[in-house]
């Protein structure tokens, strides 16, 4: 198919700012056909769905910022 899945992230906002040294990531992927991964590149998490997967994890956070990228793979 042609079409990308849709990844929406729920946890944490976008351009969130916490003095915390961990934060919950929790992310939806939605695709028309069947999803063959969800995950989090270079991270601790991924799985496999049908039509919708979700990722829960924790990530560990350094002094300044962090960024993170979430893939997913019809």
């Amino acid at each position: 198919d042609y079409t990308a899945p849709t990844i929406i992230v729920t946890s944490p906002a976008p351009e969130s700012v916490t003095g915390a040294e961990s934060v919950p990531l929790r992310a939806i992927a939605v695709d028309g056909s069947a999803l063959r991964e969800l995950r989090i590149l270079d991270g601790p998490a991924s799985v496999a769905g049908g039509k919708r997967a979700e990722l829960e994890t924790t990530l560990t956070l350094t002094p300044g910022e962090n960024t993170f990228v979430i893939a997913a793979v019809d």
